[in-house]
């Protein structure tokens, strides 16, 4: 009586069988998942494993995923706040970065703000001190300048003394010309200023 052959190799990486003419056959078992997300391979106490890959390339900048027909993907994070105030860039080791942007057009005379839609904004400095009697301006390299000049109320006429009050801006009063002499009559002339002449001589 013939007695089967144990082809057993108690191998879980092979398929075992056996040949009428040449025996036991052991034949290594290919483990294929086909897919491309996982790592194939054979324990030969345990057969077939298959154990996902690691995506991961150590770089915050990249979103790691996996196809299955192709593998690891590493497409680039997008850092985009929408905010036109701030800067945004990615760094590799630490992610997004965001910081404020700095609106400065280095002229004195404006004021600089930032608005979230549109970005930096540029509105004229208001050089006003409310004083009638200066000249309010703006330097870009300084700032407001206010300047009292000393012609500022001079209307060129000899007959009126010239001043400038801060709330009402230039006074031009009329300058008295009596000399207090009954003798002499007295007048002003814009040119010359105030004139004394004889009554007795006429006018």
């Amino acid at each position: 009586m013939n007695t089967p052959v144990d082809c057993d190799d108690t191998d879980k990486c092979t398929e075992d069988s056996c040949d009428s003419t040449t025996g036991c056959v052991n034949s290594p078992i290919v483990c294929d998942d086909h897919n491309a997300c996982t790592e194939d391979s054979c324990c030969r106490f345990s057969g077939c494993q298959y154990n996902e890959i690691s995506c991961d390339d150590q770089n915050a900048c990249t979103d790691d995923g996996c196809n299955t027909d192709n593998g690891c993907t590493h497409s680039p994070v997008t850092c985009e706040d929408y905010n036109a105030c701030t800067s945004e860039f990615c760094c590799p080791s630490q992610g997004c970065v965001i910081s404020n942007v700095r609106c400065c057009d280095q002229n004195e005379c404006t004021i600089d703000t930032c608005d979230p839609a549109y970005g930096c904004q540029y509105k004229d400095l208001p050089c006003d001190d409310e004083n009638s009697c200066t000249i309010d301006f703006c330097d870009p390299r300084s700032g407001c300048v206010f300047v009292t000049p000393d012609c500022l109320c001079n209307d060129n006429n000899e007959c009126t003394q010239d001043r400038c009050d801060p709330d009402l801006g230039c006074l031009n009063f009329p300058i008295s010309c009596d000399d207090n002499d009954d003798s002499t009559y007295d007048y002003c002339s814009q040119e010359g200023g105030c004139l004394h002449r004889p009554i007795a001589e006429g006018y």
